[in-house]
């Protein structure tokens, strides 16, 4: 650009050439993402001239200009208190810097033009913003998770447990999670997920609370180098819920002739069901039926061994036996016929 001053006698001669800006007409400048406020945003856009007698003043306007400041005598751009600038949001912003040259006071000699810079400069500038990893977050420091009591093993243990990340971008976003913590042994975890499964069956009886943590990593640090360190955690509680959980059926009893007489008895054992993991048998029901009858009479037991005589019985008649084990949670299923045949002789038909 070169400037010529003119006057009544005459034009004078031009200007050597020279930039005003420091930059091309258009300029670009760049910031990462979450920079903060007063962060300067790439280089000054600003007036060059030798010509000292001269004052540079730099303002800013366009579409975008109340995201940013300029420094009025430098040039210099930079985030705006309050700004928040994210990559995901908006990667590019348009501001104009206009630059206004004006005369030092210098007497009677101070210049009205500046031959380096005669008028205002209007720069388009456009600001692009670098993405950067953000780490991934859960949404809150706790959380609840419940599973009923003999659960089979790999059986999801309540939602997913996830967490959220900010990047757009594959390269940034690919979440891995993993299982520490107190309790961690009695649980799995799906890496890609977050969905805590049981490693095995639980139980109530024996526990009703477990402590997990779950951390999260996007596999990078902030500058997106390969980093597996926990980005985020959340400490999850994983309540058992009881089951009721009444006795199996005991075997078939065993049941045989009663040596005494009168010949009107039957001995009767059994053995109690296994009962790990549930609570304990608090009594026995034992009932009887002649072979071939559809109704099954109570034998009125009461207790938790596990044999019994059964009296006042038809003698030489065939009987069925069945028991059942109960407890706190229910009554269990009855057990598969033991039979005998009381011994001939003497007829009692009174049940005592």
């Amino acid at each position: 650009m070169q400037v010529r001053a003119g006057n009544h006698e005459g034009d004078g001669p031009w200007s050597d050439t020279r930039s005003a800006i420091t930059d091309a007409n258009a300029v670009t400048r760049s910031i990462a993402e979450n920079s903060a406020s007063g962060t300067n945003v790439g280089a000054t856009v600003t007036a060059k001239s030798t010509n000292t007698t001269y004052t540079y003043t730099h303002a800013l306007s366009g579409t975008d200009a109340s995201k940013f400041e300029i420094g009025s005598t430098t040039g210099q751009i930079t985030v705006k208190s309050g700004t928040s600038l994210d990559y995901e949001t908006k990667t590019s912003y348009s501001v104009t810097v206009t630059v206004t040259a004006a005369a030092k006071t210098q007497g009677a000699n101070a210049q009205s033009v500046d031959p380096n810079a005669p008028g205002d400069y209007i720069v388009p500038v456009t600001i692009n913003v670098t993405d950067v990893n953000e780490p991934p977050a859960f949404a809150a420091d706790t959380a609840t998770r419940s599973i009923a009591e003999n659960s089979a093993a790999d059986t999801n243990v309540g939602a997913v447990v996830t967490a959220t990340d900010p990047d757009g971008v594959a390269k940034f976003n690919t979440l891995t999670y993993s299982l520490t913590g107190t309790d961690a042994s009695d649980f799995t975890i799906d890496s890609s997920t977050g969905q805590i499964k049981t490693k095995s069956a639980l139980d109530y009886e024996d526990d009703t609370s477990y402590s997990v943590t779950v951390n999260v990593t996007d596999g990078k640090n902030a500058s997106g180098t390969a980093d597996t360190t926990a980005d985020d955690t959340i400490a999850v509680t994983i309540n058992v819920t009881d089951v009721n959980e009444p006795p199996a059926a005991p075997g078939a009893p065993t049941v045989a002739q009663n040596s005494t007489t009168p010949a009107s008895k039957i001995d009767v054992s059994w053995t109690a069901p296994t009962m790990t993991g549930k609570p304990a048998i608090d009594d026995y029901d034992v009932q009887y039926r002649k072979s071939g009858d559809s109704t099954w009479t109570d034998a009125s037991f009461t207790g938790t061994t596990t044999n019994t005589t059964l009296t006042g019985l038809t003698s030489g008649k065939s009987y069925e036996v069945q028991v059942r084990a109960v407890n706190d949670e229910g009554d269990g299923a009855w057990s598969a016929s033991g039979s005998a045949i009381t011994k001939a002789g003497e007829r009692n038909p009174q049940h005592q």
